[in-house]
């Protein structure tokens, strides 16, 4: 039972990675694009999924970056965004040792 238990949250962190990578890549675009309310959404989404892994500093980054983007600006999120993929990969080294 337990090896199953381990499975199913190995299956959730690589989904998580996955997802994550993705939703990176949209808000790059998106921040570049200058939609808001796309960035709003991203980081939500991010924000809400990496407190659920644990990965607070990842959290609270794309919390920054949601109230950024619900003020109307994105002033400084280029600068969010890059410290938000740093404190993903040291989330994912965390949740997975040696896939820096």
């Amino acid at each position: 039972e337990t090896v199953g238990g381990e499975e199913t949250l190995g299956e959730l962190t690589q989904t998580f990675i996955g997802d994550t990578t993705r939703l990176l890549s949209d808000l790059g675009r998106d921040l570049e694009a200058g939609r808001t309310s796309e960035v709003r959404r991203h980081a939500h989404t991010l924000k809400s999924t990496a407190a659920s892994f644990g990965a607070s500093e990842l959290s609270e980054l794309c919390r920054r970056l949601e109230d950024l983007a619900r003020e109307g600006s994105l002033d400084g999120g280029h600068l969010l965004l890059a410290e938000i993929e740093a404190a993903f990969v040291r989330a994912r080294t965390e949740l997975i040792p040696g896939s820096a």
